[in-house]
């Protein structure tokens, strides 16, 4: 199994457009790597499946606004509209994020809907995604955080990286 932010930093670091370069290149971690000791799943393979046909051709281009679409869709947080549902999102990451958990995953959720309304993206389910990864990474408990080169690499990554890919 795979935390949300590993999984979410192999498909969604790429980039489009007047990225800067350093956002450009894949995250500099090997997706097996938990860096945020005991971050509950939000992601699952199970959650995924079926996303997989999103992927994009090249390596540089961002998956289309479907591939989170799909994701999010099986978390059961997106309508029929392909509107993301503020409540259903609090209440799945309530029901995933408990004990010392339950202020992060809600604080991240919440931060990102201020965000997602002065961005205004044309892709809600992708701003909302990136934005998740970026404040979960930032919210990580110092203790739990796994203190290597390459986690701080990825966690730097994805804090710098995640709001120029929105």
């Amino acid at each position: 199994m795979r935390s949300v932010l590993l999984l979410a930093l192999v498909i969604f670091a790429v980039a489009l457009g007047d990225i800067p370069e350093k956002c450009m290149r894949p995250p500099p971690q090997s997706p097996d790597v938990e860096c945020c000791e005991g971050l509950p799943k939000v992601i699952t393979p199970e959650i995924f499946a079926g996303c997989e046909k999103f992927r994009p051709a090249k390596e540089k281009n961002l998956p289309p606004c479907e591939a989170f679409v799909c994701i999010l869709k099986n978390i059961g947080v997106i309508g029929a509209d392909n509107k993301l549902d503020k409540t259903k999102v609090r209440n799945y990451l309530n029901e995933k994020y408990s004990g010392e958990w339950a202020v992060t995953g809600v604080e991240a959720a919440e931060k990102c809907f201020i965000e997602m309304e002065s961005l205004k993206s044309p892709c809600e389910a992708r701003t909302f995604a990136l934005c998740f990864v970026k404040n979960s990474a930032d919210k990580c408990p110092e203790k739990r955080w796994k203190d290597t080169k390459e986690c701080n690499d990825s966690k730097k990554f994805v804090v710098e990286c995640a709001k120029e890919l929105m």
